[in-house]
């Protein structure tokens, strides 16, 4: 195909098989990208199509498609070997990276707060994904990128919820915000389009239920999640409220407010919705400071 199509004709070819319409969802650092069987599969493999041919499809499949990637998963993902020594990373150029612990979720739902397990589990969750988003950084430069950080949380206000806390859900919220603040802002002022959203877990349900919510409570869950009444997906890129030389200055330790001060302070547990609690009004102050209002999960 290379040596016999002219380079308009080849990239028509690619054009035809490569671009999909679907958001290319990837949450296991073993499945690629790309499925054997599917249409690009042949175009993709440098043993089928030769190394000329896979390295312009790459180009194509990689800077044409949207892709929604685990932050677990962020570094397989962009630093992935493709034919001549590309990597998706060099491609690229709509990505949305998920990230928030359902497991936290679980712990917060369960036992009514988090003990010292799920908040040892939750450190380590904001670690993770701190050091994930290094591999981001490569990503700096690209000004036509499209990225969008996308946070998972549990929806709380569905009826399924019987004995929600959505204090500790906010906090935890908050947490992975403070987590994804510094790599927004970097993006965002080296001319990235940078969107920051929240939604609810795909397989989101009632814990509480003693069949795992898999019967009849399930399927009110399902229909409520439909409605925009219950509905958790929004948009809250307004929170990127900073101008670049307020982030500089809080960047160098030249503001209140220093890189990663706020958050380790609230790995507490917090029993209560009460307003006029201690703990809750160190949120609400840090919540205000930080991000501009004093609350995130608001109907």
């Amino acid at each position: 195909m290379y040596t016999k199509l002219p380079r308009e004709l080849r990239n028509m070819v690619y054009e035809a098989l490569c671009p999909t319409d679907e958001l290319i969802r990837l949450a296991d650092p073993v499945c690629g990208p790309i499925w054997a069987g599917s249409e690009q599969y042949h175009v993709l493999d440098s043993d089928y199509v030769g190394n000329e041919v896979a390295i312009e499809a790459a180009e194509t499949y990689y800077s044409r498609n949207h892709f929604d990637v685990d932050v677990g998963i962020l570094d397989h993902f962009l630093s992935a070997q493709l034919p001549g020594g590309l990597k998706p990373y060099d491609l690229i150029s709509h990505i949305r990276v998920r990230s928030g612990d359902e497991q936290v979720y679980k712990y917060i739902y369960m036992d009514g707060a988090l003990d010292y397990d799920g908040l040892k589990l939750q450190l380590e969750y904001i670690r993770m994904v701190s050091t994930k988003l290094q591999h981001l950084k490569p990503l700096r430069l690209m000004n036509r990128l499209n990225i969008e950080f996308c946070v998972l949380t549990v929806n709380w206000w569905n009826p399924g919820y019987r004995f929600g806390l959505p204090l500790l859900t906010e906090v935890h919220l908050f947490n992975i915000l403070e987590t994804l603040r510094d790599t927004m802002y970097e993006l965002k002022f080296a001319s990235a389009k940078v969107t920051l959203t929240c939604d609810s877990f795909t397989d989101d349900r009632d814990y509480y239920d003693a069949d795992n919510g898999t019967q009849e409570d399930s399927e009110e869950h399902d229909v409520a999640m439909e409605t925009d009444e219950y509905s958790m997906r929004r948009d809250m890129t307004n929170l990127l409220a900073l101008t670049e030389e307020r982030w500089r200055k809080e960047q160098v330790g030249d503001s209140t407010w220093a890189p990663g001060k706020s958050f380790l302070s609230l790995l507490l547990p917090t029993y209560e919705n009460d307003s006029n609690d201690p703990m809750v009004l160190l949120f609400r102050n840090n919540l205000e400071r930080r991000w501009g209002t004093r609350h995130l999960l608001e109907r």
